[in-house]
Formats: structure tokens, C-alpha cells, sequence
């Protein structure tokens, strides 16, 4: 990624953001350097006092005001978990977030690092994809999920009237870069189910219909997630979409979570079909460990083979 074009705040005040800056006021002639905010009052103030504007506490507002599209993070007082955690709200999905590769921030994902303006430096916001598999990726997304939803209409009608009241099951969940979306799926249980607040669902969960056993075995009940994909907020292939409410506590422990952020989620995906549904955090994090894997290698052919996958385990009635 080239910072060519980019308007950048600089997150830090001290004697490495002053070295940045002056590179890229000095070195790097494309970009426009919009200032720098201070970490907190205890910061040193090395960079020029015109750059200076404001704290950090007031990110949100400079971003708009300074009308930025680059954060470059180059104070290390600012933990690893609060700039990943960028990536799950909304109001800075349009911006790209960097950080300088000796901080802490490489390792985590083994991120690609990037050599601009005499800069080395990591982009949390980079979608892992080359830009071409992506545009192919989603043109597949939307023939596969246009053609089979003309297929399986009759079924889907004959399953929603076997399940009864209320067949088609809503439930908010985040997608890329924070966004907030309806998922669509096939009632498996009781229509009181999450009474006590949210549970995750277990392969003995007594909240689980007769007909609702079926159509988890074969994985039938994410059939309806295709209008999901048409929409945009899925993919057929991707990390699976969870709840704010786990996803709170999945980033407290490992805040690598965040990342998988920056991609669609999906229907499918490499834990769900390596390791399959989770009843706990724990799980959850265990089954993190494949979503990882999937990101640090997103290709075409990592993409094909996911879906072979899970086709193969529709077939076998390895749902759960």
C-alpha cells in the first residue's frame, strides 16, 4: 500500500513521530500530512506545535474535521488491543489504518510490510485478497448465490412450512469493518430460545427442534444466508459472523480477532467445516485458530477448496 494521495493523522507527539513527520512532510511529496494528536498530556511534545491538533481522545472528531483517510499509528503508549478494535466500529470503515513495523503490531498476523518515503509499515485495513481475486470472489458470490436460490425456492417454501410459525429466523450480527446486519436463517429452535439472553448452541441443545436436527446436519438452515450474500453482507466463503456480544470477549483474549474484520464473513468457512459449530468461548477461539489460517492464506484456490469442503460435509449430513 503507497501512501501516495493519502491524507494522514499521525497518532503520537513524541521523537519517532517526529521523525515520521518530517519524512513525510520532507520525502514524500504525494501525500498530505494533516498533524499529529497527542496520546495524553504526559506525552512528550517533539513535533512541531502548528502540527498538533489535538488528543487522541478526540479521534473521532479530527478524523471528520480533518477530513483524513490514514491513521498512522507511531506511539507505542497506545495498546495493540484499542487500535485493532478500529476495525469493528463503523464510523472509521473508510479509512486505512497503519502502524510502524517495530512496534508490535507485525507479528500478530504476519502482516505483508510496506516501503514508502523511506517509512516501513504495516496496514491493519489491507484486505488480504490481491484486488483482481477479489473482484472474482464476488462476481462467483453473486452468480452462485442467484442461480442456487432459483433452485432451492420450492424447497426453501415447503421447509417454511414444515418449521410453522416464524420460519425464517433474523439475528444481528458484524460484518466487515463494523457493519451491522440482519442474518438470515431456517428456524432450528423453539421460538423462545434465547429468553435468558444470548446461549450458543450446542449438539445436544434441547432448544433444538425435530425438524430442526434435519436441517443443522446438512447445514440447510444457512440456505437463506444467500440473500445475505446478494446483499453484499456475506460471502459464501469467510470467517462466520458473530455477535458483538462474543465478539467482545473473543477480542479481550486475542485481539488478532479484529483483523478477520477487514473481509466479508461467510456462509462457509475453513474452522466451520475443520472443526464446526461452537458452544463456548473457548470453542470459539479454538475454531479462531482456522479463521486465522484462512486469512493469512486467502487465494482463489484456498477459496475452491473451502467450498469442495463444505459440499462434501453437506453430503455426509456433518452438520454438527
Amino acid at each position: 500500500m503507497s501512501l501516495a494521495g493519502k491524507r494522514i493523522l499521525l497518532i503520537g507527539t513524541n521523537a519517532k513521530a517526529k521523525q515520521v513527520a518530517d519524512l513525510l512532510l520532507t520525502g514524500c511529496a504525494h501525500c498530505e500530512l494533516q498533524g499529529c494528536l497527542r496520546v495524553s498530556e504526559n506525552e512528550p511534545m517533539a513535533v512541531d506545535a502548528d502540527l498538533c491538533m489535538g488528543m487522541y481522545a478526540d479521534l473521532e472528531q479530527m478524523v471528520e474535521c480533518l477530513a483524513v483517510d490514514t491513521l498512522f499509528f507511531v506511539d507505542n503508549s497506545v495498546q495493540l488491543p484499542e487500535i485493532l478494535s478500529l476495525l469493528s466500529k463503523a464510523q472509521y470503515k473508510h479509512l486505512s489504518i497503519l502502524g510502524l513495523v517495530d512496534t508490535e503490531l507485525q507479528p500478530i498476523a504476519g502482516l505483508p510490510v510496506h516501503e514508502c518515503c523511506g517509512l516501513s509499515y504495516v496496514c491493519l485495513s489491507e484486505h488480504p485478497m490481491p484486488l483482481w481475486q477479489r473482484i472474482v470472489k464476488r462476481a462467483f458470490d453473486i452468480l452462485f448465490s442467484l442461480s442456487a436460490l432459483l433452485c432451492i425456492l420450492p424447497l426453501l417454501c415447503v421447509l417454511c412450512s414444515l418449521i410453522g410459525k416464524s420460519p425464517i429466523y433474523t439475528q444481528e450480527r458484524v460484518g466487515r469493518r463494523g457493519k451491522r446486519f440482519k442474518i438470515y436463517k431456517l428456524r432450528t429452535m423453539c421460538l423462545d430460545a434465547e429468553k435468558k439472553g444470548p446461549q450458543l448452541s450446542s449438539q445436544n441443545d434441547e432448544r433444538i427442534t425435530v425438524i430442526g436436527r434435519v436441517l443443522r446436519k446438512y447445514r440447510i438452515d444457512e440456505f437463506p444466508q444467500l440473500f445475505n450474500v446478494l446483499k453484499g453482507d456475506m460471502s459464501l466463503i469467510g470467517p462466520r459472523p458473530e455477535r458483538w456480544f462474543y465478539i467482545k470477549q473473543l477480542a479481550q483474549i486475542n485481539p488478532a480477532f479484529f483483523l478477520l474484520l477487514t473481509i466479508r464473513p461467510g456462509i462457509t468457512s475453513l474452522g466451520m467445516v475443520k472443526y464446526g459449530y461452537a458452544s463456548n468461548v473457548e470453542m470459539m477461539l479454538d475454531r479462531m485458530n482456522y479463521e486465522q489460517y484462512y486469512y493469512q492464506h486467502m487465494t482463489l484456490r484456498t477459496e475452491l477448496k473451502i467450498l469442495c469442503a463444505t459440499v462434501t460435509t453437506i453430503l455426509q449430513g456433518r452438520g454438527v
